[in-house]
């Protein structure tokens, strides 16, 4: 039989080879030199999101251009260095940052190009691992769509700068007392950053300063405000822990030093004896942590403070554990509405948390609010839990929310003349409600600095190409405060300046380099003998002895009372339905909020529960759905505030019913050849009133199915 009668009859296609599934100009060439009869432009077009479903992330990126190294912007070895071999590979200790928390990397360099990321064993939350997100960012320096020039918008017409260029504008626009000017920077753990901020607020005293980070653990934060009078960071440690709670958290996955957590829950627990760590979990949809738990509960996000309220009452009531005075009302009379699960996954749980009181732990996730962690940190003080507390870097800083919610009222009221936007893409992950596109678009000048021409550059005067983590130089801070350096292994390959070298420019220093900027800051805080120090810090890339002192905070009566009163608006809500869903969203676990959508090794990546790639979706329970009349993978409209989108469904056994889970980060549409299109865009539903858990939304069936990539399709193929 032949080859296109096969076809017509199965509906299969065959391809002789790689070349021919990606239809290079190589092999078109060498079957035109074979069969010049033949029409082969009748040969089906493969898609990228094809090749990488049939050959896997790996071979595709090896095979096609993402991990294509531009050699012509990297310095050849016809003029060694001095004491280098070729073709022995280095290792260099370096870091990434992530949501204002430094992790520690080491990073094998072969030739002068890094290719491989692993885990620095002497930072304390790496201890030799990495997370999957810090393993890609050697494939995105090498991504062909990253931003390769300074570009200038003006009159509707698009410009290609220099760099002087730029400079000879900073100069004019950053030269008075800062009035009309504004700058909205990522949240960063950096002290040379800090640095940087003070320098250039001393400079430009008039300037406002804002942070915005879309993913953040602010609500853990201000719970602790609320608790103790001040902004405290909380460690949990698991290996002391013989009950660990988790309420709406994931600990294993996205706390910033998930990866030491995970190392310590697993040495606490004893698969022999079964003694260790007993693991509870409330959460709406299934977590890493939730799927290791010995006793899970499926609760609707906005039932998780009642849960854990029926806990305290328990522990009040039947087991005579003492609050302090001013959160007598916190466990409320017991008398709110609770299923049959979630009464007996208390009592379960108040019961080991009063056996093992010097030895529990309790755990809120980021997505609850500031009272549900006040009570948190409340029960996890009196039952002496194995959580420790350290300051927090910068207590006076105002919420993320609170900060663009405070800029965007500026750019509506005109008194913002000049933006300087470090970082981040506010355009597209900014809360809905407050248009920022639109008010970005009446600012005067605006200047943004990004490794890609994302949403935001599209929409301001000026585009600056950001340097990768891995050719610049700076630092951050662990989630403990120890300091960990960030080297360059490679020089910018598209002449890219980083976060503290474009704030010097705007601060008028006297240096703008980043190498110098980092001895700088260190050099005022380490002994007599700095060029020791600072080659043993970035052999070690730590500095030892710099982690945060320990506190023993104490209660703020007048504050407690104030978050107990906030923790019983929480327990009067009203409970979602089948008609009047909530909708989570959520961080994704391999985009993130957005800025990784153009790797394509993440988003092949499957997800660890639904196994999907490629794509979000909207995790639903069978009882919903069965409710609702919605298929598995059919598409699904969702309204709410006036917002719609559409997604397709994944039926998820485990969702809680009538809560419903979105992930964000995906509905690009300037992140890349790879990143567009992937996708439905939660932001669209997301507000500043209501960032993390959108309450009594409208989900309805289309009629329409849609396919969701699996693994399941590669082990198929």
């Amino acid at each position: 039989m032949s080859q296109m009668k096969h076809e017509k009859e199965t509906g299969l296609t065959y391809w002789r080879s790689l070349d021919e599934l990606a239809s290079t100009p190589e092999f078109r060439e060498a079957v035109q030199r074979e069969f010049p009869g033949e029409d082969w432009d009748r040969l089906p077009p493969a898609t990228r999101r094809q090749f990488l479903k049939v050959m896997g992330a790996s071979l595709a990126m090896a095979g096609l251009t993402a991990c294509r190294w531009p050699k012509e912007e990297i310095v050849p070895f016809a003029h060694r260095p001095e004491g280098r071999r070729p073709g022995v590979p280095e290792h260099f200790a370096t870091s990434m940052e992530l949501g204002g928390v430094a992790l520690g990397m080491l990073v094998t360099s072969f030739d002068g190009r890094p290719i491989k990321a692993e885990g620095n064993r002497l930072h304390p939350d790496s201890l030799g691992a990495l997370t999957a997100i810090a393993q890609a960012e050697v494939l995105q320096l090498y991504d062909p769509d990253r931003s390769r020039r300074l570009l200038l918008r003006e009159g509707g017409q698009q410009y290609v700068k220099e760099w002087s260029d730029f400079e000879a504008a900073a100069t004019e626009h950053f030269s008075g007392d800062g009035t009309g000017v504004a700058v909205l920077a990522g949240t960063s753990s950096s002290p040379t950053r800090a640095m940087m901020r003070d320098r250039f607020l001393d400079a430009h005293p008039k300037a406002g300063w804002y942070e915005y980070e879309p993913i953040s653990r602010d609500n853990e934060r201000e719970g602790t405000r609320l608790v103790f009078g001040t902004a405290l960071r909380a460690h949990p440690k698991l290996d002391q822990a013989g009950v660990v709670a988790c309420f709406d958290a994931d600990p294993l996955f996205d706390h910033p030093s998930s990866l030491r957590l995970a190392r310590e829950f697993a040495s606490a627990r004893d698969p022999e004896s079964g003694n260790g760590g007993r693991l509870y979990v409330a959460e709406s949809s299934f977590s890493l942590t939730g799927a290791r738990a010995d006793h899970r509960v499926a609760v609707p996000s906005s039932r998780v403070p009642v849960v854990l309220a029926r806990i305290a009452h328990l522990l009040v009531a039947e087991h005579r554990i003492e609050l302090p005075a001013a959160a007598a009302g916190y466990g409320g009379d017991g008398g709110q509405e609770i299923s049959e699960g979630e009464v007996r996954f208390a009592e379960l749980l108040a019961a080991d948390l009063a056996k093992f009181q010097g030895g529990g732990v309790i755990l809120v996730g980021p997505r609850q609010e500031p009272a549900v962690h006040a009570l948190a940190a409340v029960l996890n003080q009196v039952l002496g839990s194995t959580v420790g507390y350290t300051l927090d870097p910068d207590p006076e800083r105002p919420t993320h929310l609170q900060a663009i919610s405070d800029l965007a009222a500026s750019m509506s009221s005109g008194s913002v003349q000049t933006l300087l936007i470090l970082g981040g893409n506010p355009v597209y992950d900014a809360p809905a409600d407050l248009q920022f596109s639109e008010l970005l678009a009446e600012v005067p000048l605006s200047i943004h600095l990004s490794m890609y021409d994302d949403e935001t550059s599209q929409r301001c005067t000026w585009h600056l190409p950001r340097a990768h983590g891995l050719e610049a130089w700076g630092d951050g801070t662990a989630w403990d405060g120890t300091v960990t350096m960030r080297q360059p292994l490679i020089a910018p390959l598209y002449d890219g300046r980083s976060a503290i070298e474009v704030l010097a420019l705007a601060a008028g220093s006297k240096s703008t380099s980043g190498y110098e900027l980092v001895r700088e800051n260190l050099r005022g805080s380490t002994p007599a003998n700095f060029e020791s120090f600072w080659k043993r810090a970035l052999h070690d890339g730590t500095v030892e002895g710099t982690a945060r002192d320990a506190v023993q905070p104490r209660f703020d009566p007048g504050r407690l009372a104030v978050a107990v009163d906030g923790l019983r608006a929480l327990l009067d809500s009203a409970l979602p339905s089948a008609e009047r869903p909530e909708v989570v969203l959520a961080a994704d676990s391999r985009v993130w909020d957005g800025r990784f959508a153009n790797n394509g090794w993440l988003q092949e990546l499957p997800d660890a529960l639904t196994k999907v790639t490629w794509d979000n979706a909207l995790l639903i329970s069978p009882a919903t759905a069965r409710e609702l009349g919605i298929d598995d993978g059919e598409i699904v409209a969702v309204e709410a505030g006036g917002a719609t989108v559409e997604v397709p469904s994944f039926v998820l056994p485990g969702q809680a019913r009538s809560s419903m889970t979105l992930a964000l980060g995906y509905g690009r549409t300037a992140a890349g050849q790879v990143g567009n299109g992937v996708g439905a865009n939660a932001f669209v539903l997301r507000t500043s009133t209501a960032p993390n858990v959108v309450s009594g939304a409208s989900v309805q069936g289309t009629g329409r199915s849609y396919h969701l990539a699996t693994t399941q399709d590669h082990f198929a193929i």
